[in-house]
């Protein structure tokens, strides 16, 4: 085989692969996490949790809340949050795991609310 034909095979394969790349880490999701089960040994990895708003304090460019769901409740904070949020609103946090004076918190990275 010519050299130009293993070059043309090989970008054609670079770009299959790359095409495949992008397909399946777009279906990849966290999965939902039970609040009770978050600790210090997952700080600064990325986790998703579910569940309904039980203290909601907003400022201009930052929200505090504390989260709850069947196995126990922790605290969230939304910088730049695109909306207000309230006692009770269910909402489904993904954000880095981090310490804040020795208590466990989430800095959000996206929060959907339902």
């Amino acid at each position: 085989m010519q050299q130009s034909t293993l070059l043309k095979i090989s970008i054609l394969c670079s770009v299959i692969g790359l095409f495949i790349l992008v397909i399946v880490s777009e279906n990849l999701s966290l999965n939902n996490s039970n609040i009770s089960l978050i600790n210090s040994s997952q700080l600064e990895q990325k986790v998703k949790i579910k569940g309904v708003i039980k203290q909601a304090t907003n400022k201009d460019t930052v929200s505090f809340l504390t989260v709850e769901d069947l196995t126990g409740n922790i605290s969230v904070v939304a910088f730049q949050p695109s909306y207000k949020f309230q006692k009770q609103d269910i909402v489904e946090v993904e954000g880095i795991v981090s310490d804040n004076y020795n208590q466990i918190q989430i800095n959000a990275l996206s929060i959907k609310k339902f």
